[in-house]
């Protein structure tokens, strides 16, 4: 996993965070964005326990989700964000 460190992610507490994940069967491409920069840009492994772990660093950010996904893929994540 790769991370962009221009921002910490204590510094986006309280704004707008947006995430886009492309999905894949074994990995997902991930990419988040505030303020106009990229904060992070990364591989992680096509895991929900990998996205949490991702999605906690920017607890108290006003956090906007989007993901890209082939045929079967898109619906791990969505049933696993969907029982937070």
């Amino acid at each position: 996993m790769r991370i962009l460190r221009k921002k910490e992610s204590g510094s986006v507490i309280g704004k707008e965070v947006y995430m886009g994940i492309d999905v894949h069967k074994e990995s997902w491409q991930v990419t988040v964005r505030a303020e106009g920069e990229e904060i992070f840009n990364g591989r992680i492994p096509g895991q929900y326990l990998s996205l949490k772990k991702l999605l906690d660093r920017y607890q108290g950010s006003q956090m906007k989700v989007a993901y890209e996904a082939g045929p079967f893929y898109g619906i791990v994540p969505t049933i696993s964000l969907t029982r937070r």
